[in-house]
């Protein structure tokens, strides 16, 4: 697995965060950042994604839309 050329920071649950899936993003080269004082209900922003363990298959959708909006261009990255 292959480090990415264009790295996104991601605020992650802290209950994710020991998933397969997040772990990949790590080792692709992502800043992953985690909030555990507390547990949120609803984080507003403009760039938020709801993601569950339910949504993860999701999870390579929403990192290519987060690119699009950091970095510009078609969503093919």
């Amino acid at each position: 697995m292959g480090k990415t050329s264009k790295p996104l920071s991601i605020l992650v649950e802290h209950s994710l965060v020991k998933t397969k899936e997040i772990e990949d993003l790590k080792e692709k080269g992502h800043n992953i950042v985690t909030v555990q004082e507390h547990q949120y209900d609803l984080v507003l922003g403009p760039h938020c994604w709801r993601m569950t363990h339910e949504l993860l298959p999701y999870l390579e959708t929403a990192i290519k839309r987060a690119r699009v909006e950091r970095y510009g261009g078609k969503d093919d990255s």
